[in-house]
């Protein structure tokens, strides 16, 4: 699908402009939308992302911490403590273009 450049802000516009970037040739390719809740624990800020794309709905658990090591430690125990399984995720735009590809493949 083109993009309409006037959908685009100036700010924005500018920045394209400056690296030369035709904005005639920009398509949107999908929508990806975020919802996030917070909690703010002694150890870290721990944060659900619940991400909504293309057919998709996935949820990811961080934990931003200062120090590595004890955001580490306290994240482990807190997937611990609800049995939850660690599994590196690929981050929210790469899930989004793997699902667009997977999907495209099913169509050909």
């Amino acid at each position: 699908v083109n993009l309409s450049y006037k959908l685009l802000s100036q700010e924005i516009l500018t920045v394209l402009n400056k690296k030369a970037i035709d904005v005639h040739q920009l398509g949107i390719l999908g929508a990806l939308e975020t919802h996030r809740l917070e909690k703010q624990l002694p150890t870290g800020l721990l944060v659900l992302d619940h991400s909504l794309y293309l057919d998709t709905e996935d949820y990811e658990l961080e934990f931003e911490v200062n120090t590595y090591q004890q955001g580490l430690l306290a994240f482990q125990d807190i997937l611990e403590q609800f049995e939850i399984q660690h599994q590196p995720p690929l981050n929210k735009v790469q899930r989004f273009f793997e699902r667009k590809h997977f999907l495209k493949s099913q169509t050909e």
